[in-house]
């Protein structure tokens, strides 16, 4: 049997003295994608911030590639390969977007040494220009001169500098109009890889759906449903879970 990328086991973490996540319990195969889904403050981001190491569980485990990584830092798990495009995009406004961009390449040269990540900088550059073309035509824009759609856009390009081998996407189409959330997930679909996992957070199940293999629908704090998202496209319980509706009263 073949070792998870990604595995979480029984956790449970909050804020203070609340808990959010509830013995929760997760497997991410190698190359496979996987949408995350759930009500406001049913702990999706909360699972992100575990996943991505800045919020260590209170109980239960994390373990990436067959080794517990619980206890490491958010740096150390970014240089086994873990990166994070979070919500509200995080980029530095006042640099540009080549220097953003390079700044996410900090943990290639970590992982692989000055001369290889160098390489291996310039080889993800060109990766993301050719996903965004726009950031190619900008990269000496400053970062606080893009639109929201542009900003968020780097904030992908940046978390895909750093070569991940799980690339995690929280709310990556927020408060973006439905044509440019549309653009951004051809360019993920564009930019996928055998090689990589994905967890995505989204609003719209329906984009989410028809981007990942896998749906895991939270429901207060707690894993209400996982199947494929073709049958969960298919399934009452993923609208009973979403959103607590009961399809056969409603009906």
């Amino acid at each position: 049997m073949n070792t998870p990328l990604l595995s979480l086991r029984d956790v449970t973490v909050g804020y203070r003295a609340t808990a959010v996540l509830k013995d929760v319990s997760l497997d991410l195969e190698n190359g496979s994608s996987l949408a995350l889904l759930g009500a406001n403050g049913a702990g999706k981001t909360t699972m992100m911030k575990v996943i991505a190491g800045l919020l260590r569980p209170w109980d239960g485990a994390v373990h990436f590639r067959g080794e517990d990584i619980t206890r490491l830092s958010a740096e150390d798990r970014s240089s086994l390969g873990i990166a994070l495009a979070p919500e509200g995009r995080g980029i530095f406004a006042t640099l540009s977007i080549e220097e953003n961009l390079q700044m996410g390449a900090l943990a290639v040269r970590r992982r692989f040494g000055r001369g290889q990540g160098r390489r291996m900088m310039l080889d993800g550059l060109d990766q993301v220009y050719n996903a965004f073309p726009v950031l190619a035509k900008r990269r000496s824009d400053k970062g606080c001169n893009l639109s929201g759609g542009q900003q968020q856009m780097l904030a992908i390009g940046r978390a895909l500098m750093a070569r991940p081998s799980l690339l995690l996407l929280d709310e990556p189409c927020l408060g973006l109009a439905p044509k440019v959330a549309g653009e951004m997930y051809e360019a993920l679909v564009s930019l996928s890889d055998a090689e990589r996992g994905v967890i995505v957070v989204e609003e719209s199940s329906r984009r989410a759906l028809a981007f990942a293999d896998r749906a895991c629908v939270l429901k207060l704090g707690r894993k209400a449903l996982d199947v494929t998202s073709a049958e969960a496209g298919e399934d009452d319980r993923l609208i009973q879970a979403y959103f607590g509706i009961n399809t056969a009263v409603a009906s």
